[in-house]
Order: C-alpha cells, then structure tokens, then sequence
C-alpha cells in the first residue's frame, strides 16, 4: 500500500497538468498555465512567477509616483509599476515641490511668490497693484520707486508721496491740524507742521517745531519772550 502511495506522489511530482513545460515539482501552481518560475507577473491576485509575492511590477499595471507630501500628485522622477498606488504614492506625477502639500496641479494659486498650481508661473492670475519702496517706515513711500505686486513685500507700501523718506516724521498727513494734504515735518509731534522744513518738504504752519506747546493753537505765555502762538508777536495781550 505505502508503496502505490509513494508510486502515485511521485507521478505527481513528475506530471504537468497546466502543460506550461515545467513539472509539478518546481511550478507553485500547476492547474493554471501563467503560473510558474518566470512567469510575468499580473494583476491578478496570484504569485504568477513563484517567487513568493503577489502582483509586483506587473506587466499590465500602471506607473505611481512617490508622494511624499500626501497631496496626491508625485514626484515625476520617482516611479514604479503596481497595479494600484500603495500608500505613500500616487498615480498622478507633475508635483513640482513634492514637500509641501499646498503646492500641486490642483492647488489654487495664492500670492506668496510661489508656482502653487505647478504651471511654471508665480502668482499668475491674481490683481497686482503698485507697491512703493518706505525706507523710513512712516508707510508713505518715495514717489519714483514703486513695484508692481500682488502684496507688499517687506519695506513697500501702497502709499507714496513722501517728500523725505529718510525721515518718518516727514510725510504727507504728518501735520494733521494744519493742510493734511501737506507733505510737511512735524517733528514735535503737536499736529502742526514746521514752517521752515527745508528743500522738497512743504512748510506747515509750526513756527518752532522742536516745542510742542508753540504752534499756532497755543496760548500766549506772558514774560516768556517766545511767541508761543505763532502770529509773530511775542507776549501780546500780557
């Protein structure tokens, strides 16, 4: 008995039932004849080559893309073959900053001086405006240096007109109880622009600018000998 068992086993062994021209014994699985050692893998859910793995690099599957971002589209240049995209890739390429998830084909394009949408233009799209350079940070720029953007950067502002823009004390408005359409200096800070600012500022209406209680809304001081007023009479009324 034992030996028709050994004799059948062995028949077996030696048969090609899938006729795929390799023997039971060395073919994983000898009913299907796309099964074997070298066989092409698919994406069928079968060892097709007996190498131990299920549908790796198979000929009838489809490129994916290493997604390190998670956004959904890859890095062009960092491919395989599978039958669906595992986790950590994505069947869509054409990433063009594969490290950060808010930039990608489908991303919408946003003013931060970066290719969002992956197009290969940055801030295409969106209104830009004329931005001027404010070298002494009053927030009025010099009226010849100005940029179009889509947002100030650092150091512009939409406002221009500074007749001193090296000086935050000299812009238009800085007097505001005197014309504040004036491009004037107050450099005491008492609403009422200096009379005499020099080249290319307008003058105010401030007789004394480095003395806030003299301008022309002050009260006269008597025996003071300064014109505290500013209509150019010294200790009237007194």
């Amino acid at each position: 008995m034992q030996l028709i068992l050994l004799a059948l086993l062995w028949g077996c062994r030696m048969a090609d039932f899938d006729a795929d021209g390799l023997l039971a014994d060395v073919d994983c699985d000898d009913m299907l004849s796309d099964v074997y050692p070298g066989a092409d893998e698919r994406c069928d859910g079968i060892d097709n080559d007996c190498d131990g793995k299920i549908d790796e690099e198979p000929i009838d599957g489809d490129y994916v893309f290493v997604d390190s971002d998670g956004d959904g589209f890859g890095d062009a240049e960092q491919y395989g073959i599978a039958c669906y995209a595992p986790e950590g890739y994505a069947d869509r390429a054409d990433d063009c900053d594969d490290s950060d998830p808010t930039v990608s084909p489908a991303a919408e394009e946003v003013c931060d001086g970066v290719d969002n949408d992956c197009n290969r233009q940055v801030d295409d799209g969106l209104e830009f405006s004329t931005y001027y350079l404010d070298e002494d940070g009053d927030g009025f720029g010099g009226p010849h240096v100005g940029a179009q953007q889509c947002a100030p950067s650092p150091g512009m502002t939409a406002a221009n007109g500074d007749c001193d823009d090296d000086d935050p004390l000299t812009h238009p408005g800085a007097a505001d109880l005197d014309d504040p359409e004036l491009c004037t200096r107050d450099n005491d800070s008492d609403g009422y622009g200096d009379n005499d600012p020099g080249r290319y500022v307008d003058p105010g209406t401030d007789c004394d600018d480095s003395d806030s209680v003299v301008n022309p809304d002050a009260y006269e001081i008597c025996n003071d000998f300064i014109d505290n007023d500013c209509d150019r009479l010294i200790d009237e009324n007194c």
